[in-house]
């Protein structure tokens, strides 16, 4: 209650961060209660984000909804008698706990009287009382639609928040003896009030015409989110310098590195830190720098493979599958060996074990692009994180990995993160209340594979399965890398010298040599214009022809 209040509050003085933090503290504590996901909802609203207003709206209305149901049980007198006694479920009007927007269930109500004794009883009396509060409830609750649906008439999802109410009103018509205010025609009214003012949205907003393939701002991601300012800690930096000089043997080291500043460019852009990998040594031509686990690894299951290690299961002497099956029982999952099971049901099986992901797969399977192989990462991201009873975004091994940022700091929207985040949750059996499991952190998961992940394709093109690393990732790119990754080794690719930047391609060399074209795979993947001397020299060339 506090929490909200203050929230409230913050929304008057126009404060949408402070009422964003207000909220989301409450929903720690009261992860189930639909004012704080419809008050959060429009916070996210002021501040600019509907595609996580959209999300706290489904989740106000699934709520609402049960709230709804139960409250239309019970007025239309849907009582059960046993030995002479009945029972009734009392569901009233709270304003402490929901404002003038909520319905709250306070619980069974057991009114023990027998035939000969209800004269004596009660019972009347508190019908009375709760006819009284479901018509205040009604009334407030369809005022509370029409505010919100009037100001924020861009999102069509409280139409449907509307469409709920008006059913409730129409029902409650059926029932004699309450008398409801509000007609059908007033619901009328306002659907077609909203039409017309999402309509001179659409017009002033083109790019916005069709919400669930709109346009988001993303420049830096989510101002709350904190991980950035903690990947650039020194504990966290000597942390990875150390796995990494340990791994390659003192070969090579982690390093900070400065983008964002063309050697030829005349203009002063802003610079940008990363984190880098540079030789501490001489390193001769084919040598292995590095070889890493990968943390990660999933598949498309066109073939089979260990859903650990990723390593096909058929023996290349008479093609026969060897394998080891999880031994839980309903569960098909595959393995190499006992260690590799063992090892996965440790990380990451455990919510898996025996769960249908077909959802999922019919899109992984049927998509051209090995992105969508990262619906499969982030089923196991979110499962590890169950396990470790943390957030998504701080899982060790991979907090520390850059996320994508579009340059010109927006994104296009796609209704399939949201289908694909209510699978995984469904899946992984994680409440969808649940604030640990947010849907930014999903989002944010999603650009942290976008730029992370190493697929592959099948003969016939398709995506076939995909490997993260934590510490490999570091490798930065250039067109003319030094260096390569294939099967979990990092390859000089010629004498690299002492002090140099270690660096890989992150395209195929084959993906054209037109400027515009390999600049377009950098921004659009990772984020990021190239300026390493290839990419100048083929800009003067295209310049000089045109």
């Amino acid at each position: 209650m506090e929490k909200r209040l203050k929230g409230n509050n913050a929304i008057k003085k126009g404060d949408y961060k402070t009422a964003r933090d207000e909220y989301t503290k409450g929903l720690l504590e009261t992860p189930k209660d639909p004012a704080l996901w419809c008050n959060r909802s429009l916070a996210f609203l002021k501040e600019g984000y509907p595609e996580l207003a959209l999300v706290d709206a489904l989740r106000a209305i699934v709520l609402l909804e049960k709230k709804m149901s139960e409250v239309i049980t019970m007025l239309a007198g849907d009582e059960t008698k046993s030995s002479g006694k009945e029972e009734f479920k009392i569901v009233s009007f709270s304003k402490d706990s929901w404002g003038t927007e909520n319905l709250v269930e306070i619980g069974k109500e057991k009114l023990s009287c027998t035939s000969s004794q209800n004269k004596n009883c009660k019972d009347s009396h508190e019908k009375e009382n709760d006819s009284a509060n479901m018509e205040k409830i009604v009334q407030m609750l369809f005022k509370a639609f029409y505010r919100q649906a009037v100001a924020y008439s861009k999102l069509e999802i409280w139409y449907r928040a509307i469409e709920s109410c008006n059913n409730f009103l129409t029902m409650q018509k059926n029932i004699e003896k309450y008398s409801i205010s509000i007609s059908n025609i007033d619901c009328l009214q306002l659907r077609s009030h909203c039409e017309k003012k999402h309509a001179e949205f659409t017009k002033k907003n083109p790019e916005c015409v069709n919400f669930y393939h709109g346009v988001m701002k993303y420049k830096n991601g989510y101002p709350w989110d904190r991980s950035q300012e903690n990947r650039d800690s020194e504990e966290l930096f000597e942390n990875l310098k150390i796995q990494i000089e340990t791994l390659s043997d003192m070969k090579i080291s982690l390093t900070r590195v400065e983008f964002g500043k063309s050697s030829n460019s005349t203009t002063s852009s802003p610079k940008k830190i990363q984190y880098g990998i540079e030789a501490l040594q001489a390193i001769s031509a084919e040598c292995i720098i590095m070889e890493e686990t990968a943390f990660l690894n999933v598949h498309n299951r066109f073939v089979s493979r260990c859903d650990y290690c990723n390593l096909p299961l058929a023996d290349p002497k008479d093609n026969t599958m060897v394998f080891y099956e999880c031994p839980e029982t309903g569960c098909k999952e595959v393995y190499c060996d006992i260690e590799c099971w063992q090892l996965a049901s440790n990380e990451f099986h455990k919510p898996l074990c025996g769960k249908d992901i077909t959802p999922i797969l019919e899109i992984t399977q049927n998509e051209r692009s090995t992105g969508s192989l990262n619906f499969l990462f982030f089923l196991k991201i979110f499962a590890i994180a169950k396990i470790r009873g943390i957030s998504p975004l701080d899982i060790d091994e991979l907090k520390h990995l850059v996320r994508y940022r579009p340059i010109h700091g927006k994104l296009i929207y796609q209704h399939i993160w949201t289908s694909m985040y209510t699978y995984t949750l469904g899946i992984l059996e994680i409440s969808p209340f649940d604030v640990r499991f947010d849907f930014w952190m999903y989002l944010e998961c999603i650009h942290m594979t976008r730029c992370n992940v190493f697929a592959a394709t099948d003969d016939q093109g398709r995506p076939d399965c995909a490997s993260c690393y934590s510490l490999m990732s570091l490798v930065n790119h250039d067109c003319s890398p030094n260096a390569f990754i294939i099967d979990h080794e990092l390859t000089a690719a010629r004498e690299i010298e002492k002090g140099e930047p270690v660096t890989i391609s992150y395209i195929d060399d084959g993906d054209g040599d037109d400027d515009g074209d390999r600049q377009s795979q950098f921004a659009n993947v990772f984020g990021f214009t190239c300026t390493c001397d290839r990419c100048q020299q083929l800009h003067v060339d295209e310049k000089n022809i045109k």
